[in-house]
């Protein structure tokens, strides 16, 4: 694939991407209502948009549709964009990882619970796990430089089943670039709410976000999931 198509992407999907935000904007605004004095939301939720269509063009090619990520990658940056704005507003950035947070909650609340059964045990299921081998495998071959890098860990059953370690991370890179590095780490509590909505059995011990070497994924049928709120280190302050 040529640099210019690469390149052209997200930039040739720019309306539809602000349609998707809009359609999230309603979600934004209800949780930023709860925080936020409600003459305000407005003006957030329009400079949020404005901001999310500036970073478009820069968001990094990783393999298009092809790259599950790519999705994560795009909503994150929704969510970049949102935490600079409130960042000029003068909120913490504790108050804005609680934001955030809860707005994923809302998000995972929103799908029916047999559909988020069946997607906790397919990650279970031998498909899934060959589908995570394969998708460890292309990521070790370091096509995207913004992407990420991972590994497929076999597990004893005892301790865990399977896990993934993941040794590069595209938000993290990504973020880094926007001087959005405290935010970085609020977002790897997403990993929570979402396995937790899917009762999948995850644990992790360390994040690349918070300074470690990897991101420690791992999954064992049967546990529990911690919720995502507040993240361990936070409590630990």
């Amino acid at each position: 694939m040529t640099k210019e198509v690469r390149d052209d992407y997200y930039t040739s999907q720019k309306e539809s991407l602000l349609r998707t935000f809009d359609g999230k904007a309603k979600r934004f605004a209800e949780i930023l209502a709860l925080h936020v004095d409600d003459q305000s939301t407005g003006g957030i939720i329009h400079a949020t948009r404005r901001g999310f269509a500036g970073l478009i063009p820069e968001i990094p090619y990783i393999g298009g549709k092809e790259n599950g990520l790519t999705q994560d990658l795009i909503d994150c940056t929704m969510l970049l964009a949102l935490y600079r704005v409130l960042r000029r507003e003068g909120l913490r950035i504790e108050e804005i990882g609680q934001i955030v947070i809860e707005m994923e909650k809302r998000r995972a609340q929103s799908y029916p619970r047999l559909a988020l059964k069946l997607l906790g045990k397919l990650i279970h299921s031998p498909l899934g796990r060959n589908r995570l081998k394969q998708t460890c495998r292309r990521s070790q071959e370091r096509r995207y430089p913004g992407g990420w890098v991972s590994v497929y860990i076999d597990g004893d059953g005892t301790e865990f089943d399977f896990g993934i370690d993941y040794l590069e991370c595209g938000l993290c890179k990504f973020f880094h670039q926007h001087d959005a590095d405290e935010f970085t780490p609020y977002l790897c509590q997403f990993d929570y709410v979402q396995q937790r909505a899917m009762r999948t059995g995850f644990f992790r011990s360390m994040t690349l976000a918070e300074g470690a070497e990897r991101c420690d994924f791992r999954w064992k049928r049967g546990a529990d999931t911690r919720p995502g709120w507040p993240p361990h280190w936070l409590e630990q302050t």
